[in-house]
């Protein structure tokens, strides 16, 4: 009586691809056309990086970032492709060794996928225990809906704040693309 839904839970590291068949397979005798698939992205992509700027003085290390409210608990209609998220918290970054916040910009972590929105609010710990709490990155209103876009965010650390911008790039590949089991 409900349509159907699949259940993931993501942690940064997965797509969520989503492609509809609307032509179809006729029932018939000898060879088939296969069906023509047009697959799209649901999650939209993004590499954090740390850079010092000018004011910035003494030396850090980023040890934590989580992406604020984005959701792991993902709902996916296999049959129209929508999509609704959770809201949970997602760690995009943990690590006590930490990433050197340097002059040129330095990757935080491999790139983190999750629920396409035009803002998102950032929580970053350091080393030295500075907490900046509600970091917001926007990125844009030139198209509304992100999926399938990769962004690159610099957090640019000042003496007491980080101002971030977000630039459009080109989408990474994995190395190692697999299906993850639906619940």
């Amino acid at each position: 009586a409900s349509a159907p839904t699949a259940t993931i839970t993501i942690d940064g590291t997965q797509d969520i691809m989503w492609a509809s068949d609307t032509k179809g397979i006729k029932k018939m005798q000898g060879t088939q056309d296969q069906p023509a698939l047009n697959f799209t992205h649901k999650l939209m992509q993004v590499t954090f990086k740390a850079q010092a700027d000018a004011s910035f003085t003494g030396s850090d290390k980023v040890t934590k970032l989580t992406i604020k409210g984005i959701g792991k608990t993902v709902t996916l209609n296999p049959i129209t492709g929508d999509v609704t998220f959770g809201s949970e918290d997602l760690v995009a970054y943990s690590d006590e060794t930490g990433v050197a916040i340097e002059t040129d910009p330095v990757n935080i972590a491999p790139s983190v996928m999750f629920k396409p929105t035009q803002k998102i609010a950032l929580d970053i710990v350091t080393a030295n225990g500075n907490t900046y709490q509600g970091v917001e990155v926007d990125f844009g209103t030139t198209e509304p809906n992100k999926a399938g876009y990769s962004y690159e965010v610099t957090l640019n650390f000042k003496q007491t704040m980080i101002v971030p911008t977000a630039s459009i790039t080109e989408w990474e590949t994995g190395t190692n693309p697999g299906i993850i089991d639906v619940e």
